[in-house]
């Protein structure tokens, strides 16, 4: 008598493995189709002639970095110049760079624990050789580095 009720459940789990018509590969293949497309999109390079090119989102607002360490900071594709300056408190400008990328080791010529601003202007030609400018501005902020003071490592 005590043993039908474990032959029923025993069954009735047996018939629900039977009943189910889906195998493990084929439930994945149906979640990756219903929630994936079959080939990744291709993300169009940002670049000055494209359509959604905008000049005031060529750099962040603000960039924050420690101090001894590379910044690294990439213009759009396509322009025909680029030049990177650093405008200093009394209103002149040294020029960091004339690549598409900028490679700067902080602090440099940049104040440490202050607001410094750098300039990116890009140029481009169109096709009777009339030059568009396009600047954008932000704000680099190095933080002093933190050092270890020497009581043994504690």
């Amino acid at each position: 008598m005590k043993k039908m009720p474990v032959i029923l459940s025993l069954f009735l789990i047996l018939i629900s493995f039977i009943s189910c018509s889906n195998s493990y590969d084929s439930m994945l293949d149906q979640f990756n189709r219903k929630y994936f497309s079959a080939e990744p999109a291709k993300e169009e390079p940002y670049s000055v002639k494209s359509s959604k090119f905008v000049a005031s989102e060529m750099l962040s607002a603000t960039y924050t970095v420690p101090e001894n360490v590379y910044l690294n900071l990439e213009a759009p594709d396509n322009a025909d110049f680029y030049l990177w300056t650093y405008e200093k408190e009394d209103g002149s400008s040294v020029v960091l760079g004339r690549e598409k990328n900028l490679m700067y080791k902080t602090p440099g010529l940049m104040k440490v624990r202050e607001e410094n601003d750098l300039v990116l202007t890009v140029k481009v030609a169109d096709e009777k050789g009339n030059l568009t400018e396009y600047i954008d501005k932000t704000i680099i902020i190095i933080k002093k580095s933190q050092t270890t003071s020497d009581n043994g490592g504690v």
